[in-house]
């Protein structure tokens, strides 16, 4: 019987007792880039998946989705910077405290919540820290965004010979070696 009750209090758990999968609809993943010092423009993944299954959590972004607003560059992100023909995604993966979401009891509720997650981008994985505000928006229903932007630093991963190519293509003096990252990741019951 008492094993019997302990399973039933496990499986009523009111936010994490399910499997979560994301709801590519309704998130978002910018980025941004500087060219010649000067002008900063937002970009965005249009397709990415993902899934938390018990303690795990994981992304998947497909690289060809890139979207900057001038499909010639689209094109060029694909082809030069992420060689999307040898590398069409990165994949993000870290994991959960199994009790970390105990406190998200009503809807409206929120935690702040530091993670360290395992990037997999261009074939080089490196562990990024990021500080994440959960809310939960239903009983089956969640958001995870970046409370500040995620700094990542394209020769972390290999891709600083993309960056010169693109410098060349476009007769810039200059790209930014710091990519700030941003998101807003909404998932909803399996």
């Amino acid at each position: 019987m008492k094993k019997v009750l302990i399973l039933m209090l496990l499986t009523t758990s009111p936010l994490f007792a399910a499997d979560w999968t994301l709801s590519s609809k309704e998130t978002t993943f910018n980025f941004m880039s500087t060219k010649n010092a000067a002008v900063t423009e937002l970009h965005t993944f249009q397709n990415i998946s993902g899934e938390i299954n018990g303690d795990k959590g994981k992304l998947n972004i497909d690289l060809a989705s890139v979207e900057t607003q001038i499909p010639i560059r689209n094109d060029r992100m694909k082809e030069h910077l992420f060689d999307t023909k040898q590398f069409p995604q990165a994949t993000v993966e870290l994991n959960l405290a199994p009790n970390v979401f105990d406190s998200l009891q009503k809807t409206g509720s929120m935690t702040d919540l530091p993670v360290k997650a395992n990037l997999d981008l261009h074939g080089m994985k490196k562990e990024i820290s990021a500080k994440l505000r959960i809310i939960k928006l239903a009983d089956n229903k969640f958001v995870a965004s970046t409370l500040e932007p995620i700094l990542l630093v394209p020769g972390d991963f290999g891709l600083e010979p993309g960056l010169k190519k693109l410098m060349e293509i476009a007769k810039l003096n200059s790209i930014t070696s710091s990519v700030p990252v941003t998101f807003s990741l909404v998932f909803e019951k399996k």
